[in-house]
């Protein structure tokens, strides 16, 4: 009846150039766009796992114990290092209350000071050691008399 001729001859046209399009957008996409360079993959490390945080992180505390007994300290001395941080672990063996204290001198300047705590407890005491070495104080607030010693910052 059209002699194998489409009746609407200009929608072929318009489907070959559409397929045109679409293979040329196809090719585009295939090949990145062109001149961009892709991204490279960017792997996150857990937080605190990196040279920065490893060359920053504080050693632990140093550990000192200190118990009192008898109303004595079992210490005369206690050696720490100049600006380091310390926990003292201070256990009373005895039936009546103490309280450690940390002077810069025997008649003051507090660096630290612990709770009172009752006979047969413990008191955990963290504080930052002078960053000057030398000798310091300690003592019990209670019965400073009795209970003193020495704080060596080397």
């Amino acid at each position: 009846m059209y002699g194998g001729r489409s009746p609407f001859p200009a929608s072929r046209s318009l489907r070959r150039a559409a397929l045109a399009v679409l293979a040329t957008a196809v090719l585009a996409a295939a090949c990145g766009g062109g001149s961009e360079t892709p991204e490279p993959a960017v792997t996150a490390a857990p937080p605190g796992s990196g040279p920065a945080a490893q060359a920053t992180a504080a050693p632990p505390p140093e550990a000192v114990e200190v118990e009192a007994s008898g109303t004595a300290f079992n210490v005369d001395a206690v050696t720490v290092e100049a600006g380091r941080e310390v926990t003292v672990v201070f256990r009373n063996r005895d039936a009546v209350p103490h309280q450690l204290a940390f002077y810069r001198s025997a008649e003051g300047g507090l660096i630290a000071q612990g709770d009172v705590i009752a006979g047969g407890q413990s008191d955990r005491l963290t504080f930052e050691a002078p960053s000057q070495p030398g000798t310091y104080h300690f003592r019990c607030e209670l019965h400073p008399a009795q209970m003193q010693g020495r704080l060596e910052v080397r």
